[in-house]
């Protein structure tokens, strides 16, 4: 007798369980990247004095809020679902990063740190709403009699 080929019956998320961590790495990717290209760009702006060393602060603390923003804006809409958990987890790994980064290169010295996690945390907070679906939010389906 030959074994009945039988197709195992799909439950519980059905295959979303790897969608979020993807979305969640390529996400903190695209932050990186754009965070590469954009101080970069603000090194020849400063190198040709378009900008002073003075506002090389101001420029980071942007370049941080572009980067953080794209990228989680663009892992929950790859995500689909649980938008803002997934841009606060690339907003967390993104500021875990520039946190490895500032002790590589400066020798554990955190100046500072503690007030760019709390600007990256919220520009993740602002792209997590910004890709969530328009009514999304729960009880939208359900009446009152």
């Amino acid at each position: 007798m030959k074994p009945k080929n039988r197709k195992m019956p799909k439950t519980g998320r059905g295959g979303q369980g790897q969608t979020i961590p993807k979305a969640i790495g390529l996400g903190t990717a695209l932050s990186l990247l754009i965070t590469l290209v954009l101080i970069v760009l603000e090194t020849v702006f400063l190198d040709k004095q378009v900008i002073t060393a003075e506002q090389t602060k101001t420029a980071s603390i942007v370049v941080w809020l572009v980067a953080t923003t794209a990228g989680g804006y663009l892992g929950a809409k790859l995500a689909g679902q649980q938008t803002l958990p997934v841009s606060l987890g690339i907003g967390g790994c993104y500021a875990l990063v520039l946190m490895l980064i500032t002790g590589l290169l400066y020798g554990a010295k955190f100046d500072g740190v503690l007030r760019g996690c709390i600007w990256i945390i919220a520009a993740a907070a602002g792209a997590g709403v910004l890709a969530s679906k328009p009514g999304s939010a729960r009880g939208r389906k359900h009446r009152f009699r």
